[in-house]
């Protein structure tokens, strides 16, 4: 009886083993299945994400080639208003240098010398101020060339680099970064349809897909996700809405400094008007011209009483 109970012992133990191999074994090409599924959906999503953005590819070369038509048309018109500024340039320092040969002259030379020198030095100041004043317009007409270039340039490295950036995540190996995450495949990586739910509030799995949502949520914080960094910040809306309309003043290059001259032709406007109010206030007519004088009441003392014969009456 002894050695047939521990035959079957045995037996019931070898069955037993043999059991927990077969789940452990299904278990494992179980998993075996599943990661090789996950991992050709995995390589299905990149593919359609970069065959998406490689869709998108041509359309930015050409953006990009209009960008560069644009940054060398302005920089081909900012050629000719440096080109005049570099000649006003060349004329000043041609005229400085004659004026101040004169102006040796003048403190070294005779009379007669001295008297010619004064007069050409005075002709060159008068040639100066009118070049210097020739090449600040030239800088004024600049200003907005130069302007639409600085425009045209960070345009163009705009294009170039979101050009370089798509071509990058146009990769199976970049296809979750970047711009890959803006395109509809990468939608479908955590479920589109959760999202097509939650947009519909009329849907009859609205509530179950707000109860997913909020599990989502919960699990995320309990990972370290701050949902506070997301939020939005009111003073930086307060700031916006305080700064917006000064941002056109913002990005306006100020008006050109005023030259000497125009600011000796505002000072002389100034005097003239002065002058002409004052003397528009001596011309002011008197109202009282033409009234009937009016004699002053005589000096008495206020004892002295006007008695009846003072006033005429009787005598």
């Amino acid at each position: 009886m002894t050695a047939t109970t521990e035959e079957e012992d045995q037996a019931d133990d070898t069955g037993s083993c043999s059991h927990e191999d077969y789940l452990a074994d299904s278990a494992q090409y179980y998993l075996v299945d599943a990661f090789a599924a996950m991992t050709v959906a995995d390589e299905l999503l990149r593919a359609a994400i970069a065959a998406e953005l490689a869709m998108r590819v041509p359309h930015l070369e050409r953006e990009q080639v209009k960008a560069a038509k644009a940054k060398h048309e302005t920089w081909v018109a900012l050629q000719e208003p440096e080109r005049a500024i570099a000649d006003h340039d060349v004329k000043i320092a041609a005229a400085e240098s004659e004026r101040a040969t004169w102006q040796e002259q003048l403190e070294q030379g005779d009379v007669a010398a001295r008297v010619e020198a004064r007069r050409w030095v005075a002709e060159w100041d008068s040639e100066l101020a009118t070049l210097r004043q020739a090449k600040e317009f030239a800088e004024a007409q600049l200003l907005p060339y130069q302007d639409a270039h600085a425009k045209a340039c960070a345009a163009f490295d705009d294009a170039t680099s979101k050009l370089a950036g798509w071509k990058l995540n146009a990769t199976p190996e970049c296809a979750y970064v970047g711009a890959g995450r803006e395109t509809r495949a990468y939608a479908f990586r955590f479920g589109r349809e959760l999202r097509r739910v939650l947009s519909n509030p009329d849907d009859r799995e609205h509530d179950v897909a707000c109860a997913e949502l909020r599990e989502l949520c919960i699990a995320a914080m309990r990972a370290g996700y701050d949902i506070t960094a997301d939020l939005p910040d009111f003073t930086a809306i307060a700031f916006r809405a305080m700064t917006a309309e000064m941002a056109d003043a913002a990005t306006t290059p100020p008006d050109p400094v005023p030259s000497m001259t125009d600011v000796m032709a505002l000072t002389k406007a100034d005097f003239e008007n002065s002058a002409l109010q004052a003397a528009s206030a001596r011309n002011v007519a008197d109202d009282r011209r033409g009234a009937r004088p009016v004699p002053a009441p005589p000096q008495r003392s206020y004892m002295d009483v006007p008695r009846v014969r003072d006033l005429g009456i009787g005598r």
